[in-house]
């Protein structure tokens, strides 16, 4: 079993990840770096940033349901998503760094 978290961003002008998007990415990935190194370590916890509205991450987004900016975790067993779930609370702690990497 993995669990795979995955912060979805989207493109702002088409260029480069929104600056919002790309400050919860750091958040995540230094929330998940902190809280998990040896899961990171031994690979049963994963990271990644995407671009959901690249078509190669389309069927993410729509396994997903992402519709927009967002922070996913999911439970994978034998390469099968189990569940996953959109952490929607993040957007609250947007400017409040040390809660959100609690």
């Amino acid at each position: 079993m993995t669990v795979e978290i995955t912060a979805c961003w989207t493109r702002q002008f088409g260029i480069a990840p929104c600056p919002t998007c790309e400050m919860m990415g750091g958040y995540a990935g230094k929330a998940i770096r902190n809280g998990f190194p040896e899961q990171l370590q031994e690979g049963s916890v994963a990271f990644r940033l995407v671009d959901y509205e690249n078509k190669e991450n389309e069927a993410l987004a729509k396994d997903d349901e992402i519709r927009g900016p967002a922070l996913t975790v999911a439970k994978i067993t034998d390469d099968k998503v189990e569940k996953h779930q959109n952490l929607e609370q993040i957007w609250t702690k947007v400017r409040d760094k040390p809660k959100f990497i609690e």
